[in-house]
């Protein structure tokens, strides 16, 4: 059963894991939306992080471990906690980075028709589309169709606050309720330390591939 956790993240995934229980990534949050469970209804902060880099270009760590740890210890500066030179090297390892002009060609900043956010490489990653992410984080390649279809209008934006020039910054991705004014558009949300935040926890055996796949095909 899923939990929700209000309040700030660097004080809230503590006691999330405490619980025995793990952040619901973005794929997760979508399967569930599609299942019409509840504690996905409004905006969530997910597992997924999202890592800016000092030129410009992005990385998307899945199921980021630098991400559930963070506690009230760590610093944050302007919602953001800078990364050590040792988490840079894993999170390029192993995330997915874009690049500056990646970026630039993309459609950022607005709300997309279904067959943008379909192709969108930022979405395809979040959604885990097996051609855009490695065999182990892949699902269903249809996650991402299904999920679109259920977005009314142009909806799905994907938004950045500015870039710090000189760290490696990291926050959480947070995905947005489905209603007309936010059409599950994507950011990094207001900060690791506003109390605004709003993790969702779950089982760790829901967030397996095989547990994902076969939630997302009973509501197909």
């Amino acid at each position: 059963m899923a939990e929700i956790y209000n309040g700030k993240i660097i004080e809230q995934m503590p006691l999330l894991l405490e619980k025995g229980q793990m952040p619901a990534s973005v794929a997760y949050g979508m399967i569930e939306r599609l299942a019409g469970v509840g504690a996905f209804r409004f905006y969530f902060y997910s597992g997924d992080a999202l890592v800016k880099c000092p030129d410009g270009g992005l990385i998307i760590d899945l199921d980021s471990d630098i991400l559930k740890g963070i506690n009230g210890e760590r610093r944050v500066v302007n919602g953001n906690v800078e990364l050590n030179d040792a988490e840079v090297e894993r999170v390029r390892k192993r995330g997915y980075g874009f690049s500056r002009r990646d970026l630039e060609i993309m459609l950022l900043g607005r709300g997309m028709e279904h067959e943008r956010r379909i192709s969108h490489p930022i979405w395809k990653v979040l959604a885990r589309h097996p051609g855009s992410v490695k065999r182990e984080h892949a699902l269903d390649e249809e996650l991402l169709k299904a999920y679109s279809s259920s977005v009314s209008g142009e909806g799905m934006g994907i938004y950045f606050e500015d870039w710090n020039k000189e760290k490696y910054i990291l926050g959480a991705w947070c995905v947005y309720g489905l209603g007309v004014n936010s059409g599950s558009s994507a950011d990094d949300g207001v900060g690791l330390d506003d109390d605004n935040g709003r993790l969702v926890g779950v089982a760790p055996d829901a967030l397996t591939q095989e547990a994902m796949n076969r939630r997302f095909r009973k509501t197909s």
